[in-house]
């Protein structure tokens, strides 16, 4: 009975982390679209890969999970150009996009 209830537990744990992980990707995906959006930037591949997961505190103090995304990004048509997005708990805190050519 205990083992059965401690593996119940375990999925639902699992479950839960991932529905987590998918809702923080999505989160990641628009923040990328966004900022790029806003530079007249082309995001491509319409998606974000995440590159770190650890746990860090907040300003308050309180434990989060702490997400890190790459996805590219284009201002030529030609060029691709990487970018990072830092989620701490379920609020970005940094879309960083290297440096970038634009021809006017």
């Amino acid at each position: 009975m205990t083992g059965d209830l401690l593996v119940l537990i375990l999925m639902i744990s699992g479950i839960a982390y991932w529905l987590d992980a998918i809702r923080c990707k999505e989160l990641a995906r628009e923040a990328g679209k966004v900022a790029c959006k806003r530079n007249e930037l082309l995001f491509l591949d319409d998606t974000v890969v995440i590159v770190k997961v650890r746990l860090r505190r907040d300003v308050s103090g309180n434990m989060k999970l702490y997400r890190k995304y790459k996805f590219e990004f284009t201002s030529d048509g030609i060029n691709r150009y990487n970018g990072t997005i830092s989620i701490l708990g379920k609020l970005v805190q940094k879309v960083n996009m290297d440096a970038y050519h634009f021809d006017a």
